[in-house]
């Protein structure tokens, strides 16, 4: 995966971000980070093979026994498929110009397979392929943020102006309306 952030407020290229693999031991447990799989500048591109993500989650092996079962048999992950979702969270609070990444892969208990019937001579001849696999699905998330001295003023600017309009109200409603 090659890196990089676009905003209409921060920018950022590979060589200002730093990344790396997250994993959970348990599926309620802290993200720990894999030493095996860290990023920093300047690299093009991160690469993380697929077998090393799905251990990541808990251990997942393809060739092991799937939990669901297949017409009533025990098959395996990789003859059931297998589906998972790779947050990308990205963040560059408490780091000032430098964005850091993390890669969390999160096993989502579902099989996955894709059946698509192919006609060679329509209606008559028709092959059927039924795929398995593994689904990636690739989640964004994260936190960005930037100090603007413009916000700032202005932020400031209405917060006086709404406390001076608040006390001439006061000020009219003490002297006009309840004069005593």
């Amino acid at each position: 995966m090659t890196r990089r952030v676009r905003s209409s407020t921060v920018a950022s290229t590979p060589f200002n971000m730093f990344g790396a693999l997250w994993y959970q031991q348990h599926s309620d447990g802290p993200w720990l980070r894999d030493a095996d799989y860290t990023f920093g500048p300047p690299q093009d591109g991160d690469k993380i093979p697929i077998k090393v993500m799905l251990n990541s989650m808990a251990g997942i092996q393809l060739d092991a026994i799937s939990s669901t079962l297949n017409n009533g048999m025990q098959v395996s992950n990789r003859y059931q498929g297998i589906t998972f979702v790779l947050e990308v969270y990205y963040t560059n609070i408490g780091w000032g110009n430098m964005i850091e990444y993390q890669y969390r892969p999160i096993y989502v208990d579902s099989d996955f397979k894709a059946v698509e019937v192919i006609y060679t001579k329509y209606p008559y001849i028709r092959a059927t392929q039924n795929r398995h696999g593994v689904r990636m699905l690739v989640v964004i998330t994260g936190q960005i943020g930037y100090f603007s001295v413009t916000s700032l003023l202005v932020q400031l600017t209405t917060s006086l102006t709404l406390i001076a309009l608040s006390t001439l109200v006061v000020d009219i409603d003490a002297l006009w309306l309840m004069p005593q």
